[in-house]
């Protein structure tokens, strides 16, 4: 200290490598948080003493804003005129707000322009805005059709970021909605508040439909801005069976190893909004994704007929796709045929070996379900069949089985992870688990030519 001038000097920190499924360095990296009180009669800038304070902040900032235009209000009846529920009216208006453009312009960043939302007959009218100013839009039209919301602060991209000990709103970089409901609401990301039950959207993210949160905001702490009864609040955490992709495999070998396949991809949750961000770059470039991604586990790999259909409300994506490979079973002495009948592995990723582990394991919401049932050729016989594995830890489960039916091998297998962050010394039992999955599911089957 030298007068009213204080230094925190910190040294010698060491180099971080960036490490698979960790969160973000800067969120994990040693920070320094001052809370000062201004002199009595100085409120600007504030001082915080909590997370009510923030929020009473923000509400004020914020509430302003969200006035109603004669515009807004005539909308809002025409796009609820057919819902025939409190949820129906919620949807249809956020399902709205999701198709205005989202275009960031920051002005006037050293009297709150940073958190306060352009009026939201202004964007209404322009049909464009950054985070707060959709919420803010959707904030107004819901007031319109007599619901009540909230604006939310969050940090979007890591779950880990926000530290909830200390109430500042620096802490977040984006802005979602909490929607006020009643008993008749029932969805997985409804939280009970002191500021009554609350149904937590994102209308921003446009590919993730009201009833779901995108898997990057679930259990984030965030800030619920509803003045003296906001407070920080963790976001809902959506169950793995509510995010599910499932792979159907119809698939046929030839006595020259070749095999010919049928796949459908039917995706749920944020597995549904993974698939949909693929295919509305373009159905081209979504064929060129899949085989892309089937050729690193099929080799030479080439699709033919692919179709999609995207049940946005539903939160359903679905595809099916035709494919071959030349070459998929090795053949050994003229009379042997060598293939994995898995065909494709797990949604999962693939750990790499590390000396040592500095950083939290983060993992998310998933359910992983194949079938797949190969043909076997005319004249061949199953000589060896892969082993049945099942595994169970407390953040994951995987089981896989297989069997012989009428001329065919029938696999069967699902991967099960939960939500959870993980101490880095855990890092030895979570890349045992995600070894012994795919090597369960990289087993191979041998036919023998009678």
């Amino acid at each position: 200290m030298d007068g009213n001038t204080y230094t925190w000097t910190l040294k010698n920190l060491p180099f971080r490598e960036t490490e698979m499924g960790s969160p973000e360095l800067f969120g994990t990296s040693p920070m320094l948080a001052v809370d000062y009180q201004p002199p009595a009669g100085v409120n600007d800038p504030p001082a915080f003493k909590g997370w009510p304070d923030v929020s009473r902040w923000l509400t004020a900032i914020a509430e302003p804003q969200a006035e109603i235009t004669p515009e807004m209000a005539a909308k809002v009846r025409e796009l609820t005129a057919g819902a025939g529920t409190e949820y129906d009216k919620i949807r249809a208006l956020g399902h709205y707000v999701q198709k205005v453009r989202y275009v960031e312009i920051a002005m006037d960043l050293a009297h709150n322009g940073g958190v306060r939302p352009h009026p939201a007959g202004q964007v209404f009218t322009k049909q464009y805005g950054d985070c707060k100013d959709k919420a803010n839009l959707l904030r107004a039209m819901l007031k319109s059709a007599g619901i009540q919301s909230y604006p939310v602060l969050i940090y979007s991209g890591d779950r880990t970021f926000v530290k909830k000990e200390w109430a500042s709103p620096s802490q977040f970089n984006h802005m979602i909605l909490a929607v006020q409901v009643t008993d008749a609401t029932k969805t997985p990301t409804v939280l009970a508040t002191p500021a009554g039950r609350l149904l937590i959207f994102d209308p921003t993210d446009d590919k993730t439909p009201m009833g779901d949160l995108p898997y990057y905001e679930q259990g984030s702490y965030a800030l619920i801005c509803a003045g003296a009864k906001g407070d920080i609040a963790q976001m809902p955490v959506i169950a793995p069976d509510a995010n599910v992709l499932t792979k159907t495999i119809h698939a046929a070998l030839d006595p020259a190893g070749k095999l010919t396949a049928s796949l459908t991809i039917e995706s749920q949750g944020q597995a549904a909004r993974s698939e949909r961000r693929k295919h509305d770059v373009s159905p081209e470039q979504y064929k060129t994704e899949m085989e892309r991604s089937l050729d690193f586990y099929v080799k030479t790999a080439a699709i033919g007929r692919i179709e999609a259909h995207d049940a946005f409300e539903l939160n359903l994506f679905t595809a099916n796709l035709d494919f071959e490979s030349a070459n998929y079973a090795q053949i050994m002495q003229q009379r042997l045929l060598i293939f994995n009948p898995s065909i494709i592995p797990p949604a999962a990723r693939h750990y790499p070996t590390e000396q040592t582990r500095e950083q939290p394991i983060v993992l998310d919401s998933r359910l992983f379900r194949q079938r797949v049932s190969v043909k076997l050729p005319d004249g061949f016989t199953v000589d060896e069949m892969p082993a049945a594995f099942h595994a169970e830890t407390p953040f994951a489960k995987f089981s896989i089985a297989y069997r012989q039916e009428a001329g065919q091998i029938i696999v069967d297998e699902e991967l099960r992870t939960e939500a959870v962050t993980l101490p880095a010394s855990d890092y030895p039992k979570v890349k045992k688990f995600f070894d012994n999955v795919f090597g369960a599911n990289n087993q191979n089957a041998v036919l023998v030519k009678n």
